[in-house]
C-alpha cells in the first residue's frame, strides 16, 4: 500500500482480496502496510488490484514460506525473549539437554551451556515415543527442573510441546514453545 493509504483502502483490498476467494492478512510495517493473500492469484485478479486506490504494487511471491520472505518484508525479523534477541546481529546460542531426567545434571548442563556462550536454555520434559512403555519424559517436573536452571543463570527457556493438553501448564515454565515437524501435521 500507499503510504497515504487510509483504513479504508485497506479494508477495501481485503473486501477485493476475499471476493477473489483469498483470506488476506494484513501487516501494519514502520514504513509501508501490506495485505498478503495466499493461494493461486490469477494475472487478471493482479491487474484489478493494481488499479485500486492507494496500491503501491502487487508483487507474486512465488516461493515457499512467503510471510518470511525478504519480497514480504525487508529488514529482520527480531523477537526479543528477556534478555536474548533472535534474529538481532547477535548469534543466539539455544542449547541444553535432550530431556531433563535429573536436577543436577540439568543444572550442570546449564552450567555448561553458558559457560560455551550460550544464551538460552532449551530442554525436553515430554518425550515422543512409539512405545507406551518406553520412557516418555518427567512432564511437569522436567519442567520444573529446566525453569529453576534457566532462572540460575537468567536464561530464557525453550521446550517442546508434545500435546496440546500440556498448553497450560507448560507455559508457567517455559518462555518459548518449540513445536516440532511431526506436530505441525494436522492429523
Amino acid at each position: 500500500m500507499k503510504q497515504s493509504a487510509t483504513e479504508e483502502d485497506v479494508e477495501r483490498i481485503k473486501s477485493k482480496a476475499v471476493e477473489q476467494g483469498h483470506e488476506p492478512l494484513v501487516i501494519y510495517g514502520v514504513e509501508r502496510t501490506v495485505v498478503a493473500v495466499s493461494g493461486k492469484v490469477i494475472e487478471d485478479n493482479r491487474a484489478i488490484m493494481r488499479l485500486l486506490e492507494n496500491v503501491h504494487e502487487v508483487i507474486p511471491v512465488g516461493r515457499p514460506y512467503k510471510l518470511a520472505s525478504r519480497s514480504f518484508k525487508e529488514g529482520n525479523t527480531e523477537v526479543k525473549i528477556k534478555d536474548l534477541v533472535v534474529g538481532g546481529k547477535e548469534l543466539a546460542f539455544i542449547a541444553g539437554p535432550d530431556s531433563a531426567e535429573y536436577r543436577e545434571q540439568t543444572l550442570e548442563t546449564a552450567e555448561g551451556v553458558v559457560a560455551s556462550g550460550g544464551n538460552g536454555l532449551r530442554g525436553g520434559a515430554f518425550k515422543p515415543r512409539t512405545s507406551p512403555y518406553s520412557f516418555q519424559g518427567l512432564g511437569e517436573e522436567g519442567l520444573i527442573m529446566l525453569r529453576e536452571a534457566a532462572d540460575i543463570h537468567n536464561l530464557p527457556l525453550f521446550s517442546e510441546i508434545m500435546d496440546v493438553q500440556h498448553l497450560e501448564m507448560m507455559e508457567k515454565y517455559v518462555d518459548v514453545l518449540q513445536i516440532g515437524a511431526r506436530n505441525m501435521q494436522n492429523f
